[in-house]
């Protein structure tokens, strides 16, 4: 071996030997930034949330209560809508001024959807923090909502269906199935018939009910809180005091759903759940760590340590059943609800083996952990939280999440401290819990024939 690769006359320098004359900075924070999360209230209901950071840049935006847990038949697709039309047209910019406006801020306006939320946001230097976040109101508060606007979103829609994935078709068959088509189940894709059928009058509608002080979160981070209060009361400060309607408590019913659809792997999909702890409550940290105990993936993608080869679900599934190529856990927390399973991908014939072997697990997680696993998977959390809060879009989406699903902002510390706590006992009673309540279970694929029915599937519980 030598011969092949001869020794370096050079000397070894470990790597956390620093290089002489190069100073390294002790203080993460040289320039003494309150990094603390803040919260204020305006008059009229809006909430404004924030946290300074060390870099130059900034994102703002604004979190909004749409969703298609807000919607009803007449409104369906509103939301999706909604945010697939925004930085277009408003009342006081035309098309091209937005494309301007935002070019010359040199920022990069993004959307995203949820059930329970849809975001309006940019994100730029911190000099121009100003300029996004007056953009911003503007699309969230003033969408022209154009007939030009409304009948090209339909045909993107339109296209969009036909080209679905397996996956979004199983998120809304899973959701659909877990609160019977009701709030949290209510689609929150556009369907082509939705879409046809969307009018002008119904989004401006929608919107206006929605669009209300209270149901707002002006969220910022990389940026003084005392800033972002005021750009927020500028921009926001002048709407009448209001709250939308309040919201249908979601009712979590379990049941069933299975639909052919030839995906593009061969295999049949499927996923077994339950009710969860939601966005409020205590147990929600407990149910994170079992999350991260069960893992999963993909049965080529364990990796080395830390990156899930010993969760549960590598070594009792993946690593033991080789026609079952795909098991994660999911655990999916609302405001009010949740839902935690398992979704697996497995060869059609062997449906009914990969869903007993993701029952048999479930069943053991009623009984208590032992403390390396539990520890281990309670540093793991701990890490993840951590380093997704690294950046700066991460923190955003936290921030503003958070503020709008509990009203409060527990941070990586709190929520650290809270793991710290968790014993085996709660992991088991937690478990207990959740698997006391009725089950969802889901199959898609072009065989369903090898599917068991849902009383079998209960009968294993």
């Amino acid at each position: 071996m030598d011969k092949m690769f001869p020794r370096s006359s050079m000397p070894r320098v470990p790597m956390y030997t620093a290089f002489p004359g190069v100073s390294v900075p002790t203080e993460p924070n040289p320039k003494g930034v309150n990094t603390e999360v803040k919260i204020s209230t305006l008059s009229n209901g809006v909430r404004v949330a924030s946290q300074d950071s060390v870099g130059p840049g900034s994102t703002v935006g604004v979190y909004m209560g749409l969703g298609s847990r807000y919607e009803d038949d007449a409104s369906q697709g509103a939301s999706h809508f909604i945010e697939r039309m925004a930085f277009k047209a408003t009342t006081n910019r035309t098309s091209f001024r937005v494309v301007r406006d935002l070019s010359r801020l040199g920022c990069n306006p993004r959307t995203s959807l949820s059930r329970e939320s849809v975001v309006f946001a940019a994100d730029g230097l911190r000099s121009s923090a100003a300029g996004m976040l007056d953009v911003v109101a503007d699309m969230a508060r003033n969408p022209e909502f154009s007939a030009e606007d409304l009948e090209a979103t339909q045909r993107f829609f339109g296209s969009e269906v036909e080209l679905r994935e397996g996956q979004a078709l199983m998120d809304e068959a899973i959701a659909s199935a877990a609160f019977s088509g009701e709030t949290l189940g209510r689609p929150m894709q556009t369907s082509a018939s939705a879409a046809e059928h969307m009018s002008l009058e119904t989004l401006k509608t929608f919107h206006s009910a929605r669009v209300q002080p209270g149901g707002l979160v002006v969220t910022g981070v990389g940026m003084a809180h005392e800033e972002l209060v005021k750009l927020a009361q500028t921009y926001f400060g002048d709407m009448a005091s209001g709250t939308a309607a309040p919201q249908v408590a979601a009712k979590y019913t379990g049941g069933q759903s299975m639909f052919a659809h030839e995906h593009h792997d061969g295999v049949n999909h499927i996923y077994v759940g339950w009710k969860s702890p939601h966005w409020n409550s205590d147990d929600l940290v407990v149910s994170c760590v079992i999350n991260m105990m069960m893992g999963g993936g993909g049965s080529f993608s364990s990796g080395g340590p830390g990156k899930g080869m010993y969760s549960r679900m590598h070594l009792n599934v993946l690593n033991q059943h080789d026609y079952i190529q795909y098991a994660n856990t999911v655990n999916n927390p609302y405001s009010d609800s949740a839902q935690f399973g398992f979704y697996l991908h497995a060869e059609p014939n062997k449906t009914a083996d990969a869903i007993y072997v993701a029952i048999e697990e479930a069943n053991k997680l009623k009984q208590a952990p032992s403390d390396a696993e539990l520890s281990r998977a309670k540093l793991q959390l701990q890490s993840m939280i951590h380093f997704n809060l690294e950046a700066r879009a991460m923190q955003f989406e936290d921030i503003g999440s958070q503020v709008l699903a509990t009203g409060k902002y527990r941070s990586a510390a709190v929520l650290s401290a809270a793991i710290d706590k968790i014993t085996p006992a709660d992991v088991a009673r937690v478990a207990k819990d959740m698997l006391a309540s009725p089950l969802t279970y889901v199959v898609s694929g072009s065989k369903l024939q090898h599917a068991p029915r849902y009383d079998q599937v209960v009968n294993k519980l």
